[in-house]
């Protein structure tokens, strides 16, 4: 499984669907959903967290977490997200980013696993670029590895919706990542130094991802409010296929309760 603390998983689910007021999905525009310049705020919240065993041997994991959102001008913090809005109109925002990368292992995560050397998290920073149709909002985030661990590159390309009714809200969004094949190679590859029986060297290009997740939402009052996302990425099959992943795809299911102050 991978290995990630509380906080980090809480950080990658809730920024997992990419939609306008909530983050989103993996990789993940959640930069401009908020609306940086209208006023500060600060909610804290905590929730439960499923995540598959994306790797070989791999169990699932199922954890409590805690969250938090913060604005203060044009910065704000958004789940995993830390950015500061250069620029934003009736049709467009600009973000620079700085976000948390969960992805990784540790070698005993499982048995298939061991004698690899651990894939560890980094901090990626970049930038991104909502568009508003007057419908739904298209957001554009490309990220690269600041503290060089995979010394790669994630493109992000969401479209995400918000629909609500009296104190429900349901965002649906869809979209693709694409991995640089240093990414791929890092977090799904296996090195030559590494490869024994059953467990050969194995490289990994460039790749696109697909994934669709959905928010939902409900407002107890004007303080409390429960919120429940799943994000599902279904994995290129040069990635599928690498000898150390064991699913297609990768899972991700919360439900939490916040408070705003």
């Amino acid at each position: 499984m991978r290995t990630i603390t509380a906080m980090t998983i809480m950080m990658l689910v809730w920024s997992g669907v990419g939609q306008a007021q909530e983050p989103a999905a993996g990789g993940e525009a959640e930069a401009a959903q908020t609306p940086a310049g209208q006023g500060d705020s600060f909610s804290l919240g905590a929730g439960a967290v499923y995540s598959n065993g994306l790797y070989r041997g791999a169990d699932d994991e199922f954890i409590g977490a805690p969250f938090i959102y913060f604005q203060k001008g044009q910065f704000f913090i958004n789940v995993r997200t830390a950015g500061y809005r250069l620029y934003q109109d009736e049709h467009f925002a600009f973000d620079a980013i700085a976000q948390w990368r969960f992805d990784g292992f540790d070698a005993d995560d499982s048995d298939f696993l061991e004698g690899m050397d651990d894939r560890e998290m980094t901090i990626d920073a970049g930038a991104a670029l909502t568009v508003f149709d007057g419908w739904g909002q298209t957001t554009i985030s490309y990220v690269g590895d600041t503290l060089s661990k995979y010394s790669g590159q994630e493109l992000t390309i969401a479209y995400s919706k918000t629909f609500s009714r009296g104190k429900w809200s349901f965002t649906p969004a869809a979209g693709v990542r694409y991995f640089s094949s240093s990414l791929g190679d890092y977090y799904y590859g296996v090195q030559p130094d590494e490869a024994i029986a059953g467990r050969p060297a194995y490289d990994i290009g460039d790749t696109w991802n697909p994934y669709a997740g959905a928010l939902l939402g409900y407002a107890i009052n004007e303080q409390w409010s429960i919120r429940t996302s799943v994000r599902y990425t279904m994995l290129n099959d040069d990635i599928e296929d690498s000898p150390i992943v064991e699913d297609g795809y990768d899972l991700l299911m919360m439900f939490g309760i916040v408070y705003t102050f």
